[in-house]
């Protein structure tokens, strides 16, 4: 009662009060009864939504950022008011019926009445546009230099880092559109707003509005950073193709990670080694103590496991999982080391864990008393001779000196990937459902033919000792016409492993081998001692947090129409008559105006359900009233997205049939489907 009148209110009740008053003779009681419900329905609305601005207006003088919404909204509400004049328009150039007409007319005039209270709004853009990083077309022809260049190392890192903040970015906007929408339903609420609660949903969209801003300057100056090197596009490249880089290391790689506590980096040279088992619940040195936790399992695992480093050992705990942990560290710093190195040996969930006198704490809680002494720290001397009195004689597995026997040769085919028992590249030419002859793949020479686990053949060219070779190969094999030609990595008797896979083991020392190549312990630390290999992180697409939204209201079978001829006013809804429900189109949560949250607060939003067959969109430049008649009575989930030319929808069948069912209508109203 206390709002203050505007355009939109004044002309509902001026139309209510003639509407009261008039005799209308082509208007029967019960007609002239529904359409005033109908404007004390909008009235009532419209009331509401001024008590919003009201209340977002009072929340801006406290929590400036609260503006945002504000012009959002007014943005949004400017968008549907202008669809629906539209809509209106349209309905009235082909209405014949005079009551109908009279009807459609007073609607027009609430939506320009409401438009031109919206006519002051600013529209703003919450969202910032995405930072290109530019990329090389064809591969650097200098990328042998390239990769020891410091400069690489550093965009590695730069780029790293800017991903995590991207990523981290998306999170944030997605938290900032969820806390929104909480506002809304609070504004929009039909009881007492919950004055606390909107305060400290206002609190957290201003913190995070903050948290955005500082994100944007931070990935702009990674950003800034990246282009300032001279070969950023080269070097973009070689991330995205998963180059290692390289570097001169000028002591052992693995005494230079872990040069002072008990823990061994062992490079396994062949496959025929002896592995001491794993010890399980040991006791633990006393005073604060890290360890590099690698994997937890149900079952005892195999000596071989972990066999790159050690000690390994077992704690069990109360789950009934055994959890393996490498090495003994009496500091943050080693540890974390330690941690580096097991990661690119595979182990990529590996992490750290902190005791103090046996008791197992957190990483962030050990950090902490060693920062402030509460947990005595041990010297390397003093660890390491405990360490000898628990586990007792800490060596690398024991090598064997016999070599692999001429019964498993036999037994492999020769032309096999398993053949080789080392790690090697090669190019992947082909896969067919049949063994074919070596001469019917367009010339290319060197095969080698694996059976996959599904009984298909899978032919490559050549064994390498590194990604360069196998690529000069693979442009061979492209010139001779097989376009699809690519480099994978094997290890282990011919298992196929990812080429990021391989880095990790080159890093870790293990060198590449043609079959019947030997390298002696004593080469491979060589080799770690001249040349330290850059493990070169895989880059991912940001993952966007999905925020799409869909409402149901149920309904009663004899009642349903008048329900859904409302909640057609603000949007395109559906009657499920097997379900006896009105549906929602979807829609983003950052896209629901005031208007649209008022109607839908009377409807539950429906959880959301995966479906196994993929949703298909369509480019429509104009819509005509039969496919308006079509979206009325078909039953399928779908978005709308309003472009400057058109409109683009977005369906989600649950099954064949309303797949079939889409596409159908798809060639009926010939819909352009819209490419990705």
């Amino acid at each position: 009662s206390n709002i203050p009148s505007n355009p939109q209110i004044s002309a509902i009740e001026s139309q209510l009060e003639q509407l009261r008053k008039e005799e209308n003779a082509t208007l029967t009681k019960t007609e002239k009864e529904k359409r005033i419900e109908q404007m004390e329905f909008d009235l009532d609305l419209a009331k509401r939504q001024e008590a919003v601005q009201v209340s977002m207006n009072r929340m801006v003088q406290t929590f400036p950022s609260i503006r945002q919404i504000q012009e959002e909204d007014q943005r949004i509400n400017k968008l549907t008011l202008e669809v629906q004049e539209q809509a209106i328009l349209t309905a009235l150039s082909l209405e014949n019926n005079p009551e109908r007409k009279s009807m459609l007319e007073a609607e027009l005039k609430q939506v320009q009445a409401s438009k031109t209270n919206q006519s002051s709004s600013k529209e703003t853009q919450i969202t910032p546009a995405e930072l290109e990083i530019p990329l090389s077309r064809t591969e650097p022809v200098e990328l042998e230099e390239l990769r020891q260049l410091n400069a690489y190392f550093t965009y590695v890192n730069n780029r790293v880092n800017y991903q995590a903040k991207e990523q981290e970015l998306v999170l944030v906007q997605t938290k900032k559109i969820v806390a929104v929408d909480s506002i809304r339903n609070l504004l929009t609420s039909t009881n007492e707003i919950q004055v606390n609660s909107l305060r400290r949903l206002a609190a957290q969209f201003d913190s995070l509005d903050q948290k955005e801003s500082q994100l944007r300057q931070e990935i702009q100056a990674v950003h800034a950073q990246m282009l300032q090197s001279e070969n950023h596009a080269d070097f973009e490249w070689m991330i995205q193709h998963q180059v290692q880089g390289k570097t001169k290391a000028s002591e052992n790689l693995e005494e230079a990670m872990v040069p002072s506590s008990p823990f061994v980096v062992s490079p396994v040279t062949n496959l025929n080694q002896v592995f001491p088992a794993h010890p399980v619940n040991v006791p633990l040195p006393d005073g604060l103590i890290f360890r590099v936790q690698v994997g937890a399992f149900r079952k005892p695992v195999p000596n071989q496991l972990f066999r790159e480093f050690g000690p390994v050992s077992g704690e069990l705990l109360p789950n009934g999982l055994t959890c393996y942990l490498a090495g003994y560290f009496n500091g943050t710093r080693d540890a974390l080391d330690a941690r580096t190195m097991i990661r690119r040996y595979g182990y990529a969930d590996a992490f750290i864990v902190a005791y103090c006198d046996g008791k197992r704490i957190t990483y962030n809680q050990g950090k902490m008393m060693e920062q402030n002494g509460t947990c005595r720290k041990k010297t390397p001397e003093e660890l390491q001779m405990a360490v000898n009195q628990i586990l007792p004689g800490i060596v690398p597995p024991v090598q064997q000196t016999t070599t692999v026997t001429a019964e498993v040769n036999n037994a492999v085919d020769p032309n096999s990937t398993e053949a080789n028992l080392e790690l090697y590249y090669t190019v992947q030419v082909a896969v067919y459902n049949k063994a074919i002859a070596a001469d019917n793949i367009k010339g290319v020479n060197e095969l080698l033919v694996t059976k996959t686990e599904k009984g298909q053949y899978r032919y490559s060219s050549g064994e390498f000792i590194s990604f360069d070779e196998a690529r000069k190969r693979k442009n061979e094999v492209v010139a001779k016409g097989i376009p699809d030609a690519y480099v994978v990595a094997y290890h282990h008797r011919g298992k196929r492993i990812s080429i990021a896979q391989a880095n990790q083991l080159e890093a870790s020392g293990i060198r590449p081998k043609k079959r019947g190549e030997n390298t002696s312990i004593n080469e491979t630390n060589q080799l770690a001692q001249t040349t330290q290999l850059i493990e070169v992180p895989e880059i991912k697409p940001v993952v966007k947090v999905d925020t799409m939204v869909q409402y149901e209201l149920k309904v009663e079978e004899d009642n349903f129409l008048p329900q859904l001829t409302r909640l057609n006013r603000i949007g395109t809804f559906t009657y499920q008559a097997d379900k006896n429900r009105i549906i929602s189109e979807k829609y983003k949560l950052e896209n629901i105006s005031i208007q649209q949250q008022m109607y839908l607060s009377d409807m539950k939003r429906m959880s959301e359900r995966k479906s196994r067959i993929p949703s298909v969109s369509f480019e429509l430049n104009v819509i005509k009233s039969e496919q308006y008649d079509w979206l009325l009575h078909q039953s399928v989930s779908y978005e709308v997205e309003m472009l400057e030319e058109g409109y683009v929808f977005t369906f989600y069948p649950e099954n064949k049939e309303q797949a079939d069912w889409i596409n159908a209508a798809a060639q009926e109203f010939k819909w352009t489907i819209k490419q990705k």
